[in-house]
């Protein structure tokens, strides 16, 4: 027992073990050995992504709301946003915060939110078309948030966001799911397998790794319900898009809509979401 206490403490452990989990995750392996691949995906899909949670901006309004109530935020704060893909939580932290930095790589995703914007009359929100490892700002923000960001929940990652980070840093990662996803069905029937989500793996390691390096991470639980209503050709543009990135022709995903029987794009998203921060 005392050997395992000690192998525990020592970040090495922490860092063999999130290679461990992205190895046998295929998603995450992915987005780690074909990022080119990834950015292509999301520079084709754009804000269509964001459907994918039904009412996006509400849940950005309601994280944002939670993280001010928490004092994670505060009307003081410049805020980064890293990942922020079509906008859906800068939009919310706006209303709460200061400024809000936009961070993300996909030309689509960054273009789609100025014009939104610029059609708005938002004038607290900066957006930057940039890669987030290679982001370097003059002067660190006050809190640096990833939300559903590969990238950042990683050894590398988090030294990034601390990097960029003044007061706190913030995590939204989702963790299970209630109900069975379109998503989950083609993954079995294309892939051949299950989409293993690695999100209660890596809260778990988020929480072990920070607590080694002498961080005192909180949490807090958030549950999630949207109703999501997309076109059935949208849907299965996406959806070819997602598995181009598996090496998955188009061919392959139209078979596989019709085995699963795919008739309606309208369902209801229920997730359990955590808010994960720690103070620099």
């Amino acid at each position: 027992m005392k050997k395992f206490n000690d192998l525990i403490r020592r970040e090495e452990f922490w860092e063999n073990l999130w290679h461990e989990i992205v190895e046998n995750t295929v998603v995450l392996k992915t987005q780690w050995s074909n990022p080119e691949r990834w950015k292509q995906f999301y520079d084709t899909v754009g804000p269509m992504f964001a459907d994918l949670w039904g009412d996006s901006e509400r849940l950005g309004m309601e994280i944002a709301g939670l993280l001010y109530r928490e004092g994670i935020i505060g009307e003081e704060d410049r805020v980064l946003d890293v990942g922020c893909g079509s906008g859906w939580l800068s939009l919310g932290l706006a209303r709460f915060s200061s400024s809000v930095t936009a961070l993300d790589y996909s030309s689509k995703m960054v273009q789609h939110l100025s014009n939104m914007v610029i059609k708005r009359g938002i004038n607290n929100i900066y957006v930057v078309n940039e890669d987030f490892l290679n982001f370097s700002p003059e002067e660190p923000f006050d809190v640096v948030i990833a939300a559903f960001f590969p990238q950042a929940v990683s050894p590398e990652g988090i030294l990034k966001l601390e990097h960029l980070a003044r007061k706190r840093c913030v995590f939204l990662l989702q963790y299970s799911k209630s109900n069975i996803s379109i998503q989950q069905k083609l993954f079995e029937h294309i892939v051949g397998q299950p989409p293993l989500s690695p999100g209660l793996s890596l809260l778990l390691w988020c929480f072990g790794y920070l607590i080694t390096r002498g961080r005192f991470p909180e949490i807090r639980k958030w549950h999630w319900e949207s109703k999501i209503n997309m076109a059935f050709e949208e849907m299965l543009s996406f959806y070819k898009a997602y598995f181009a990135v598996f090496g998955f022709d188009e061919n392959a995903v139209m078979e596989a809509f019709k085995r699963v029987n795919i008739s309606s794009t309208s369902f209801v998203l229920s997730c359990n979401l955590a808010v994960l921060w720690w103070e620099k």
